[in-house]
């Protein structure tokens, strides 16, 4: 298959198998080749570890064993490193214990010599015999004869008659996980060879409770993707051959996943097909360039609070495109009958969760405002009712790194910059998801309480902190559906299931819950991440970073999005949607970014006009904690769903009831005590925009992190501020 085949059938989402094939047998040439530099880089460790002949028993099947890439990465980075407690000659011995477990595996006699690396010998698809204690190395010999296994050293002596049983303490056999529908392919559950992952953050061996626990829900995985995603069900049974449970990032190991232990089957499975696009994709970038040199992180990723580095970026909205294909057709058809019941899944924990970025793209539109790739937020389908004045400022500016051309996105329908891709379908939506300059849709329901008005910025009502079902948001609590919350926690070395690179959409706390409608919750998530897709897709299309590689690949996943935007959802759930997208937009760049104001604090306090804007920068370092707080968008999205809620901040309490007044009111007061906050920023930028005109608060929106950094002492007005420095921005020259 050609490249440019290659990368537009991957980009569509699953790859077809002739695709994932070719990715298979890139990865086996790329490790050939690492094993022969690995060899002629000598430095007197073979004669030990015997590396060069077992090399030449080496076959291209035991190549694809998912450990080896992991282990050529590690042996191939230890020859310019210093000594470590593990000689490179003892880690450079796994290659014998391969081609020893393959005459095991097929049945072979033989004897032969292997390295014993920290008082063991790892025999991979087979197991770990532990033979002396930690800190010792040095060699013993296994012997093969009639299915019976016997290893020995100087002083010990193991016998291994089946290998698929614990009978003896020093024997630890990888455990079956279960095995893939079409292919019939065992699949391990791999938690003790030493070359699993290299993260630190690989679980140490479970107990067999846990890791039944682990197959049941792989099990029950494994037909939620066969009945109702077909395509990354089939992608799985290809790719698959182990799962490592760990917290970490699984590279170099194509053919596994490394998981958190899951919460269920629907955790399980959703986890399966996004890990597995991280591979498709690692292994593409090793066939193809997409990207040039990697960048410093500095590029706005929808479902991070923290900056994301370009390749981070394209690889992370890979995965999402599959979240998404998987929420759109969650709740398609009902089994076939007479088929058994689906496995129920657990409430998994709860983790930091994504929040969803701009609305659908793809009509005629106002170019982007200068210095924006972000395109405005749309208003709702004709069908979604909305309160006059409800619209939203265009899109914040990017961060550096960012094109800043007008018009930079296709998404946005304008014309692209030159040497941008001219396809129209990136991102793109039917007519009815037309780009406004509004801003995000009110729902009807979203209406003031009645009552006198609190006058702007001023402090809460007395007693407001008692609010019955509220709660003033201290610090990180326990969300519903959390490990903390249940009760339960998970066995030392693991951690909950959730994307090592990406926060969780909040939404996934209600699945299991009973007084939550799967098809609802399932329409809200895909509302949520088509949401977020969009807008990634705007991002990356508009990156002076790809190559025509990368391009024809954005290209791709944005044809695959563009064929979404005719999947109904309803009206709020979109509408919510964008209005969550706002807010995270505003609390990222006020996290995130920082500029010199002096000259325009000078400026505010001689009474000036705020002349033209500084230009902003990413700090490097978040300058909040993440995580702790759902954003009121968010918590939108969750209350539609029918998720009952818990304990909420009492300023998102009143957002949430649609008491914009008072929620102002609530939220500057959260900046009093803690000037900084970016949840709070987002909240007083919301309500804000739906009391005010849209251009009143564009610098709320476009320039947040000026706004937090000005405001410096509660006597100067955030309602004027704002105003203030909205000017420019109106007047086009911020």
């Amino acid at each position: 298959m050609s490249s440019d085949g290659l990368v537009r059938d991957l980009g569509t989402g699953c790859g077809t198998p002739a695709s994932l094939a070719s990715l298979a047998a890139g990865q086996v040439r790329r490790r050939s080749a690492r094993l022969r530099a690995l060899i002629e880089a000598d430095g007197g460790h073979h004669h030990r570890s015997g590396l060069p002949e077992a090399a030449r028993h080496v076959t291209d099947e035991m190549l694809a064993y998912p450990t080896v890439g992991v282990w050529l990465a590690h042996c191939t980075d230890r020859l310019t490193q210093p000594p470590a407690s593990v000689p490179l000659w003892a880690d450079l011995g796994y290659l014998g214990w391969l081609v020893a477990a393959q005459h095991i595996l097929t049945g072979r006699d033989g004897t032969f010599d292997v390295v014993l690396r920290d008082g063991a010998v790892m025999l991979p698809g087979l197991g770990l015999a532990r033979l002396a204690g930690p800190g010792v190395h040095g060699t013993a010999t296994l012997t093969v004869s009639s299915g019976r296994v016997e290893l020995t050293t100087r002083g010990a002596g193991l016998v291994l008659r089946d290998l698929g049983t614990e009978t003896d303490a020093r024997w630890l056999p990888l455990r079956r996980l279960g095995a893939t529908y079409s292919s019939l392919r065992t699949v391990h559950l791999d938690d003790v060879d030493p070359f699993r992952g290299r993260s630190g953050a690989e679980a140490p061996r479970l107990t067999a409770a846990r890791a039944a626990a682990w197959s049941r829900a792989f099990l029950g995985a494994l037909e939620i993707l066969r009945r109702r995603h077909p395509g990354y069900s089939a992608a799985v049974d290809q790719m698959l051959r182990s799962v490592v449970p760990s917290s970490g990032r699984s590279f170099h190991a194509y053919g596994s996943v490394a998981l958190p232990p899951p919460a269920g089957p629907q955790d399980f499975a959703l986890a399966l097909i996004r890990e597995c696009q991280h591979a498709k994709f690692d292994a593409l970038t090793d066939e193809v360039d997409l990207y040039t040199s990697p960048d410093t992180p500095t590029w706005y990723a929808p479902w991070r609070d923290d900056p994301a580095s370009f390749p981070d970026l394209l690889r992370e909205t890979y995965a999402h495109l599959a979240t998404t294909d998987f929420w759109r057709t969650q709740p398609a058809a009902p089994p076939s009958p007479g088929a058994p019941p689906l496995p129920r899944a657990l409430p998994p924990p709860a983790s930091s969760p994504p929040r969803a970025l701009t609305p659908p793209t793809g009509s005629s539109a106002p170019p982007y405002p200068p210095g924006s790739p972000f395109p405005p937020i749309s208003t709702p389908p004709p069908d979604s009712p909305s309160p006059p004045g409800s619209s939203l400022a265009a899109g914040p500016a990017p961060p550096p790194g960012s094109p800043s051309s007008p018009g930079s996105s296709l998404a946005a329908g304008a014309a692209p910059p030159p040497g941008s891709p001219s396809s129209p379908t990136v991102g793109s939506a039917p007519p009815r998801d037309s780009v406004s300059p509004s801003g995000f849709p009110l729902p009807a329901t979203s209406t003031p309480s009645p009552g006198p008005p609190t006058p702007l910025g001023s402090p809460p009502p007395a007693g407001s902190a008692a609010r019955p079902g509220s709660a003033p948001p201290p610090g990180p609590t326990a969300l519903p559906g959390s490990v903390a919350a249940s009760g339960t926690s998970p066995e030392p070395g693991e951690s909950p299931m959730s994307d090592p690179t990406a926060s969780r959409s909040a939404l996934l706390l209600a699945v299991g819950s009973p007084d939550v409608d799967p098809a609802a919750l399932a329409r809200a998530e895909f509302a949520q991440w088509r949401t977020m897709l969009r807008q990634a897709l705007s991002v990356a299309d508009a990156s002076p970073l790809l190559t025509p590689a990368g391009t024809a690949f954005v290209e791709a996943m944005g044809t695959t999005v563009a064929g979404w935007s005719g999947e109904s959802v309803p009206a709020a759930f979109e509408a919510y949607a964008r209005e969550a997208s706002a807010g995270h937009l505003v609390a990222w760049r006020v996290r995130n970014m920082t500029a010199d104001v002096r000259e325009l604090h000078e400026r505010r306090q001689a009474g000036r006009d705020p002349g033209p804007l500084p230009e902003s920068h990413v700090t490097g370092s978040a300058t909040a904690v993440a995580g702790t707080r759902l954003p009121a968008g968010q918590l939108k999205l969750l209350r539609a769903a029918g998720r009952p809620l818990g304990a909420v901040p009492e300023a998102d309490l009143a957002y949430l009831d649609g008491d914009y007044e008072r929620a102002l009111t609530l939220y500057s007061a959260e900046l009093r005590d803690s000037p900084g906050s970016p949840e709070s920023w987002a909240g007083v930028a919301l309500s804000l925009r739906h009391l005010g005109e849209e251009e009143s608060v564009a610098a709320l929106f476009r320039r947040p992190e000026l706004v937090a950094a000005l405001h410096r002492t509660p006597a100067d007005d955030i309602v004027s501020l704002t105003a203030w420095l909205s000017l420019p921005l109106v007047h086009g020259a911020g």
